[in-house]
């Protein structure tokens, strides 16, 4: 069972072929063959919400990895930096990426964490939700 008042790592992906913009007032369009790699530094609940209605409710937000809130800016400029050796970004964004590969992303989410043990010892501090092994699917936002 997934806290949903914690923090930590999501992704999230439209589940349409309509091009939709990330948020209001941004010039990026993103559709199902994007991904969103962000971390929920309120909660994941609140995270979820504000894209549910961003998306009208069209998208699918799942929390990959529980991440203290002291150790996301961190954890952030590590993963975003391995994400980006990797995949292209979409559009002006830096964290929507052009890959509906999610299983890889989640996998590389992983690895960052066993590779900054200093961040996450033992990965106690970063405790993944979402798995690699298993097929995608969302986690319910209930």
């Amino acid at each position: 069972m997934i806290d949903w008042s914690a923090t930590g790592i999501y992704i999230a992906y439209p589940t349409t072929d309509v091009l939709k913009l990330t948020y209001p007032g941004h010039r990026t369009y993103v559709n199902h063959k994007h991904t969103k790699v962000g971390m929920a530094k309120r909660s994941f609940r609140a995270r979820a919400a504000d894209y549910k209605q961003v998306f009208q409710g069209e998208i699918e937000f799942v929390p990959v990895a529980l991440v203290h809130r002291e150790f996301l800016s961190t954890m952030e400029t590590y993963v975003l930096a391995e994400l980006l050796t990797r995949y292209k970004t979409v559009g002006y964004t830096q964290e929507w990426f052009d890959t509906d590969d999610r299983r890889s992303i989640v996998s590389l989410l992983s690895n960052v964490a066993q590779k900054h043990s200093e961040i996450a010892p033992d990965l106690e501090n970063f405790n993944i939700l979402y798995p690699v092994a298993e097929p995608e699917e969302a986690v319910p936002m209930s």
